[in-house]
């Protein structure tokens, strides 16, 4: 893996959702983090998603920040995780379906943001 979770903290902080009174990070699928990475030069591996297989970028991302998170005791992460039962279709660019129904999603973690943007 030539990528860390400390890579991954830099770019989702410029993930913010600014509209009306709110100003919060926004959570990404391991598929939107797998893309960053990649146009970033971070990584060069199939991204992934349904039908490309296991060994995908995307899984190497849901394993290892979960791995983060559930590893730190003071994680700059947080996860939740996004369901798509109910929708009639759901896809990422490129019509790429996610490999399941339930995955994990990843922001960074709202104090240590508002800690830093105070600074």
């Amino acid at each position: 893996m030539s990528w860390t979770a400390e890579d991954v903290i830099e770019l989702l902080r410029g993930c913010r959702y600014t509209g009306g009174n709110r100003d919060e990070a926004c959570f990404l699928s391991p598929y939107q983090i797998a893309v960053l990475l990649v146009e970033n030069g971070l990584a060069d591996k199939k991204i992934g998603g349904r039908g490309q297989g296991s060994g995908t970028l995307a899984e190497e991302v849901a394993l290892n920040l979960s791995k983060y998170v559930d590893t730190n005791s003071a994680p700059k992460l947080e996860r939740g995780f996004f369901s798509i039962k109910g929708l009639e279709k759901f896809s990422f660019d490129g019509d790429k379906e996610p490999s399941s129904e339930t995955f994990a999603v990843f922001r960074i973690e709202e104090s240590v943001e508002s800690k830093r943007q105070k600074s």
